[in-house]
């Protein structure tokens, strides 16, 4: 039943697609069983009592078919502690969240991510991505905006900013420092590598500290990721911070190459996570593997980044790393998102659905972080660290935490006064991961 492409589904606030991002279009191996039934209803009401994770626990209903709309029918049969399950109509060039060939890593957006402040009085760039629509406009983190298509932004017209149609225009005024600058752009396709800024850190005392920052666990980023790891062994990198604030997930398989490249003393034969189904699949049940690349950096101490967007994928290489890098490894920021479980694809009737379907765990059978992984040191966002230290630079202040510890051997929580915290949006996104 399983022998498919499995993925890992992850619904946060704010992020630029909808993404199901798949290893190779030709070879998706979407589920397409036939169950015997004629419609959408039946269809999802079987999966719900077979391979859904929490089968048993899922309630009966009678005639699945009274309900208006397959959503309403999973909201019926979900289990409580079920966020990620979904269904929606296929993908297609209309809605132009893939492309006509199906390709699931092809990603149509504007490329920011916006934070507010607590009554939604001030809307900021969180992060513009490098390559995409907004980014290539101008736009950059820490703008402050004023207008969104000559109206003042609000709660109720931010939304536009995620949307997926291609060609959707969008005006933008921001504040930058003293200045009020005009962009526009259109939502179009993403053409990003998601891999970025790289740079290295040296303190002149024996300390020369590495940083990436990771955006997505795609195809695309791997050979950037290679790069970035390559040039921190040419230039004698003994230390690692790798930003995953924005990483809400991807690949399987390259989530098993990323760790293998932080901890290169890991065999082909050493687990990296672990997969449990419900007990009718238990035979489905499956290890990762870490996947070595031949890069051999000695890294003494890893910081990772992680924040609200951080997902899926990320998670795994913060917990599933932790048994072999011990105290060697902290994170720095805020509480992730808690994505401990995965789905696979089921398409038929005209719906893509994607019910929970195994959990997640490390090399030693621990998991359980649906409540999100909390930092080891909490380091909140502020309005003034936005506008004046860029990604990649050492004075921001996450990275300057983790270059605390790496340096001086010193960590200390900042948490962000009252008057100066930013809260998160509603805008939901998906992200698919998929295992070969």
């Amino acid at each position: 039943m399983f022998k498919k492409s499995l993925l890992l589904l992850l619904l946060i606030p704010f992020a630029f697609s909808c993404s199901d991002p798949f290893e190779d279009a030709n070879n998706a191996n979407i589920v397409d069983t036939d169950k015997g039934q004629d419609n959408i209803f039946d269809y999802v009401n079987s999966i719900m009592h077979d391979e859904y994770l929490w089968s048993e626990m899922s309630p009966s209903v009678s005639n699945p078919q009274r309900y208006s709309t397959p959503e309403a029918l999973l909201e019926a049969l979900r289990y409580r502690d079920d966020r990620f399950s979904f269904i929606s109509e296929e993908f297609n060039s209309s809605n132009a969240r893939i492309s006509e060939e199906n390709n699931f890593e092809i990603e149509v957006g504007s490329g920011l991510i916006i934070i507010a402040t607590p009554n939604y009085d001030a809307f900021y760039i969180m992060n513009a991505t490098e390559g995409t629509p907004a980014y290539n406009a101008g736009v950059r983190r820490g703008d402050q905006i004023l207008t969104i298509n000559g109206n003042p932004i609000d709660r109720q017209n931010y939304g536009i900013l995620y949307s997926q149609t291609q060609g959707t225009p969008i005006q933008l005024t921001v504040k930058r420092g003293t200045q009020d600058l005009n962009f526009s752009f259109n939502i179009a396709r993403i053409n990003a590598d998601f891999v970025g800024p790289v740079t290295v850190f040296d303190d002149g005392q024996g300390h020369k500290t590495g940083y990436i920052n990771f955006e997505s666990f795609k195809t695309v980023a791997e050979e950037p990721l290679k790069a970035a790891f390559r040039r921190f062994e040419a230039e004698g990198v003994n230390n690692l911070i790798l930003d995953l604030r924005f990483n809400g997930g991807g690949l399987v398989s390259l989530s098993a190459k990323l760790a293998a490249m932080i901890y290169p003393q890991a065999t082909s034969s050493d687990v990296f996570l672990k997969q449990t189904y419900n007990d009718k699949y238990a035979n489905e049940n499956r290890n990762t593997l870490f996947n070595p690349q031949n890069i051999n950096n000695n890294f003494q101490k890893v910081a990772i980044i992680q924040d609200a967007y951080t997902a899926s994928a990320s998670e795994t290489i913060i917990f599933c790393l932790r048994p072999y890098l011990g105290n060697k490894l902290l994170s720095f920021g805020t509480e992730s998102v808690g994505k401990d479980v995965g789905s696979v694809l089921f398409n038929k009737f005209g719906y893509n659905f994607f019910p929970i379907v195994f959990r997640i765990t490390n090399k030693d059978n621990e998991g359980d972080y649906a409540q999100g992984l909390a930092p080891d040191i909490e380091i909140g966002e502020s309005v003034f660290n936005l506008q004046n230290f860029p990604l990649g630079t050492r004075n921001e202040a996450k990275i300057s935490a983790a270059l605390n510890w790496i340096e001086n051997g010193q960590v200390s929580n900042l948490r962000t006064k009252a008057s100066e915290q930013l809260i998160l949006g509603k805008y939901p996104y998906t992200t698919n991961l998929i295992d070969q």
